[in-house]
């Protein structure tokens, strides 16, 4: 740990982080590290150097900027840092937790949803029943209800306030926010927007081409959103620090698009590749498919102000370009291995080839991690930041794949984890938390309560069933082991 202040000293805490963490977070003032038993451990100002008390069992970590939350698998929450900013936590069974710059909001086993720490502006537009999601802006909330109804509070010039369009808020399937606006997409594809106008809460200078078009998804960066249409046009507004890039609104024959604070990066469905952030700023291809189609795309930090865009091309090779596109060059993998996935963690990246080599890939660095990975799990993060924790290399038995997947209501789900002992010896799979919305199923051995297992020396063929008529997150925790020893791990869906 590097610094002048607020966490650069760890002299009190030195014993307690030497081993077994597994993620650390950062809050303004400080960090907190997640230990492989649970317990927190922080360091830093505004708290006591030390173990945090009552935090055996926590999962899960959030911070805003001053305040810093532990979830716990029994859904009991537990908080440390200034209680004005949400250390004070609320009593109560909780499935989720969401955080903006001043405070906290959670959603209870029932549905309904609580929020605490900085007392907010505008108070919510409705009792908070029914939430299926909340989006935060710096210093604001929305709740998506099971309706398709949009509750809103906090500060109303960043979102807090809906009145404005609260009659258009009926039919949300989605519900998107820059650092002081929000967007929602109804179930036409129609969009809704409100907050700052500046940041993205006016979209009216787009209203024509938004008028009709049926958007398939948002993107937002710090300031700006576009929007995807089913068609794959691109719609671009707000702040052009940001990426508002209005040159670049009417791009067609889009596939997808990644975002960085600071603006935007696109892949065409013919594999090219695209970037954009300031207004004076043409669009610009950074690479075309014409030696290979770039399959995706992540970005790493270098330091607050730099980025590192990687593309992934279909023929195994990692390239490289700066958020100011130039010398687009080929990431230096040992022995021109070919890569097979990319995870990206807030400054670095973890490259994994099909050689089963596992490389750390930094600004200007190659290092090998780890061989005969068979996969990294729970590299599941939002905007390349990395929460859960990297498997136990050490271990015989791992994983392949990530451990979140999507699929819609009363639709099945392939998981994609395939556990391969390499040593071929006889493993155990089996369900320690069952899904409770849902069952699984193992080589199409139907799993129905926790406990139940299989055995074998290959485990593949996970499959999620949810129960009829049910949506929203669900999961289950699962042990996997051979002779030498094994892995735990938690697949959301």
């Amino acid at each position: 740990v590097t610094g002048n202040s607020y966490g650069s000293d760890t002299s009190g805490v030195e014993a307690e982080i030497a081993s077994g963490v597994v993620a650390v977070y950062p809050s303004r003032y400080g960090f907190s590290a997640l230990k492989e038993s649970g317990g927190v451990v922080y360091w830093g100002d505004y708290y006591t150097d030390g173990v945090v008390p009552n935090t055996e069992g926590v999962e899960r970590i959030y911070t805003n900027e001053d305040s810093s939350v532990g979830l716990k698998g029994s859904g009991d929450l537990v908080g440390w840092g200034l209680g004005s900013y949400g250390g004070n936590v609320p009593s109560g069974t909780f499935e989720e937790v969401y955080q903006n710059h001043r405070g906290f909001a959670a959603l209870k086993t029932d549905g309904s949803g609580v929020y605490w720490g900085s007392n907010p502006a505008i108070s919510p537009s409705a009792p908070l029943e029914n939430v299926v999601d909340i989006v935060a802006t710096y210093d604001s909330f929305a709740g998506l209800t099971a309706s398709g109804n949009v509750i809103t509070w906090g500060s109303a010039t960043l979102g807090g306030d809906s009145s404005s369009v609260q009659s258009q808020l009926t039919n949300v399937e989605r519900i998107y926010a820059t650092a002081r606006a929000f967007a929602a997409v109804k179930s036409d594809g129609s969009v809704v927007t409100w907050g700052d106008a500046g940041y993205g809460g006016d979209s009216s200078t787009v209203s024509g081409e938004l008028n009709g078009a049926k958007v398939k998804d948002i993107y937002a960066t710090y300031g700006a959103f576009v929007a995807l249409t089913e068609d794959g046009r691109l719609i671009i507004w707000g702040s052009s620090t940001y990426g508002g890039n209005k040159k670049a609104t009417g791009l067609t024959n889009i596939e997808s698009v990644y975002t960085f604070e600071y603006g935007f990066t696109a892949l065409t469905r013919d594999g090219s590749w695209l970037l954009w952030k300031g207004s004076d700023i043409d669009p610009t291809t950074i690479a075309d498919s014409s030696n290979g189609k770039i399959k995706t795309v992540h970005t790493i930090m270098t330091n607050r102000s730099y980025r590192l865009i990687l593309g992934l091309r279909d023929d195994g090779k990692l390239i490289y370009a700066t958020s100011t596109p130039t010398n687009v060059q080929e990431v230096a993998i040992p022995d021109g291995e070919e890569v097979e996935s990319v995870y990206t963690r807030e400054y670095e990246a973890l490259v994994l080839t099909k050689s089963k080599n596992l490389y750390k890939v930094t600004s200007s660095t190659v290092t090998l991690l780890a061989d005969n990975v068979k996969g990294v799990a729970n590299m599941v993060g939002d905007a390349g930041v990395v929460s859960g924790h990297d498997w136990d290399m050490s271990t015989a038995v791992k994983p392949s794949g990530l451990s979140v997947v999507n699929t819609a209501e009363d639709t099945l789900a392939n998981l994609n984890p395939v556990f391969v002992d390499v040593d071929e010896e006889a493993m155990v799979f089996h369900v320690v938390d069952a899904p409770s919305q849902g069952m699984i199923q193992v080589d199409g051995v139907e799993i129905t309560e926790a406990g139940f297992g299989f055995t074998g020396n290959t485990v593949t063929g996970l499959v999620y069933v949810p129960h009829e008529n049910v949506n929203g997150d669900d999961s289950f925790s699962y042990y996997v082991a051979d002779a030498s020893g094994g892995n735990t791990g938690t697949y959301t869906v």
